[in-house]
């Protein structure tokens, strides 16, 4: 009472606080589940190596030097562009890996549309890359283009599903090709434990 009278805030009641942190946490993830498509900003650097597992003194070989610059742009409610740029220093070439190891550098530009609306678990998304047919490394055997549809079977678990053109195994041509994923993504836990 007499901090009330000095004009001293009252101390909040600790179960008012919690639901109030509550409420602010179901807000976030509420605006962040509508806003699916937000746009965003990426770079990554890296570095691989591959071992070989016989032999007295086995070969560290690189896979290479990687740096990835990418962008998520918004389109409106439903869409979002990706566009990504990959430069890869000292990759192996993967036809080389029985004799002596050449090496090569690659770059590769990416471009991918999805289309999803807010508060569905499916999308569907179309994507395109300069990848090469005659260049036998693993940066090259992604999709030249394709088809896709990601869902979320429940949690943090989504399907993923491309079919599309890539390169075949010898690097003379590309042929048809389907890829079919399971990916474990958890979520956040901030919610429940409010």
């Amino acid at each position: 009472l007499e901090a009330q009278q000095r004009g001293a805030a009252p101390r909040e009641e600790p179960a008012k606080l919690a639901a109030d942190l509550k409420a602010c946490a179901d807000k976030a993830q509420s605006a962040a589940k509508t806003k699916w498509n937000a746009s965003q900003a990426t770079i990554v650097l890296g570095q691989g190596w591959i071992k070989a597992s016989t032999g007295a003194d086995p070969q560290r070989l690189s896979l290479g030097r990687h740096a990835t610059a990418a962008v998520a742009l918004g389109s409106g409610d439903n869409g979002l562009f990706n566009l990504t740029l990959r430069g890869i220093r000292r990759e192996i070439n993967l036809d080389t890996l029985a004799k002596t190891p050449e090496f090569t550098n690659t770059s590769i530009a990416a471009a991918r549309y999805t289309y999803g609306q807010p508060g569905r678990e499916t999308y569907g998304l179309a994507e395109l890359s300069n990848v090469k047919k005659n260049s036998d490394t693993l940066s090259n055997a992604a999709f030249k283009y394709a088809l896709g549809i990601d869902h979320k079977l429940t949690g943090g678990l989504w399907m993923e599903f491309r079919y599309g053109r890539s390169r075949v195994a010898d690097g003379t041509k590309l042929e048809n090709k389907a890829l079919f994923n399971l990916k474990f993504s958890p979520e956040s836990t901030l919610d429940k434990k409010l």
